[in-house]
């Protein structure tokens, strides 16, 4: 399936990211090439997601239907589960997929938990996390903030998360109040994952005024680049 390093997890994550975006007949029909022995889809009207089981663990890859509104730098703030102050309008979308996808969850309870997303869904699946009980490992494209930097304090005593942002995609600043949960890492041109650099984040702010975005598509191959080589 994949091994226990960053970069083995990161391309696996992105291919299953990738594929969330399509129909729920080729979702199925990938997965389950790829080893996963059931696939459950989730849909609502903001958001949407697939979740996969194989043996040892579960994923559920987030895709968020209105991605504009992670540009909303004066967004309004709610109390989550943490108690402590997240994105409303993240936190609305999972409040709105949650029952379903938690009563999925129980039916697999002895399995490491995963969750992954791109954008506006790596927030969302970040705060999807910071609902559950047992330790969740999320892997984040180019995320969002979803919450507080006291929130994200919180989460990183509770959960892990990786922040994995292409060499040429945009430092994500939005929203300016918010705090980044988890480690950083940058993806560079040859796909290898690496500790950004001051010459990384340079470039990431040069990209952010020029609106420079990176989509899925594009993570999906510069870390399969990596794993060809």
């Amino acid at each position: 399936m994949f091994d226990n390093n960053l970069q083995s997890k990161a391309a696996h994550m992105a291919t299953l990211c990738k594929l969330s975006h399509q129909q729920p007949l080729t979702v199925r029909r990938d997965a389950k090439h790829m080893g996963y022995d059931a696939i459950k889809h989730f849909d609502h009207d903001h958001v949407r997601g697939y979740g996969f089981v194989c043996q040892n663990h579960i994923v559920i890859s987030f895709v968020a239907k209105v991605a504009k509104i992670s540009h909303n730098t004066h967004c309004k703030y709610t109390r989550n589960i943490s108690g402590y102050f997240v994105n409303e309008a993240y936190e609305q979308m999972i409040q709105d997929i949650w029952p379903d996808m938690n009563f999925w969850m129980q039916l697999y309870p002895n399995r490491k938990r995963y969750f992954c997303g791109h954008g506006t869904a790596g927030a969302i699946a970040t705060l999807a996390a910071a609902r559950m009980k047992k330790f969740t490992t999320v892997i984040t494209f180019a995320s969002t903030k979803a919450g507080s930097r006291k929130f994200a304090n919180w989460f990183n005593d509770h959960h892990l998360c990786y922040r994995l942002n292409a060499y040429h995609d945009s430092i994500k600043l939005n929203p300016f109040l918010h705090g980044h949960v988890g480690f950083e890492y940058i993806i560079d041109k040859n796909g290898e994952i690496r500790y950004p650099s001051f010459i990384n984040k340079i470039s990431q702010l040069s990209a952010f005024f020029r609106k420079k975005e990176v989509d899925i598509n594009e993570y999906w191959e510069l870390l399969n680049k990596k794993a060809k080589n």
